[in-house]
């Protein structure tokens, strides 16, 4: 199984690991799931674990964000994104849907109402994080 979440997705697993979000990172490194990034995702999300209040939030010594983030590196698969054009009020979130459609993903894992919205997108379901966790849990 492919699945492409969104930054809020990673921000969300790093902040509280017990969580859903942090259930979608942990099939990750137990390879139930292949994640899907692009560089585009890292760096957006690079800039988020940078900002002083999600620094605060993470509460991780100095380096722990670039040791996070060459960790995720090690642990996705890494695709240049399609162009698309698909939600027009954001175009970070027309990133990740380009990511998932680049990696034939399965999934894009989101937070976000505005791709959440869409459903499905070119045959890519579009779930929350429990929604997510809860197909991953019932996969043998």
């Amino acid at each position: 199984m492919r699945a492409g979440p969104d930054v809020n997705v990673y921000v969300s697993a790093f902040i509280n690991p017990a969580g859903s979000p942090g259930r979608v990172l942990a099939g990750g490194h137990d390879g139930r799931v292949t994640l899907c990034i692009s560089e585009g995702i890292m760096a957006d999300l690079a800039g988020v674990l940078t900002r002083p209040h999600d620094v605060r939030a993470l509460g991780w010594p100095t380096g722990a964000v670039a040791d996070a983030l060459r960790n995720l590196r090690d642990l996705a698969l890494m695709v240049e994104p399609a162009i698309v054009q698909a939600v027009t009020t954001d175009p970070d979130d027309d990133v990740v849907l380009g990511t998932a459609i680049a990696a034939h993903a399965d999934d894009v894992i989101s937070g976000d109402r505005h791709p959440l919205d869409l459903g499905v997108y070119r045959d890519i379901q579009i779930v929350t994080p429990r929604q997510f966790v809860a197909m991953l849990d019932g996969a043998p």
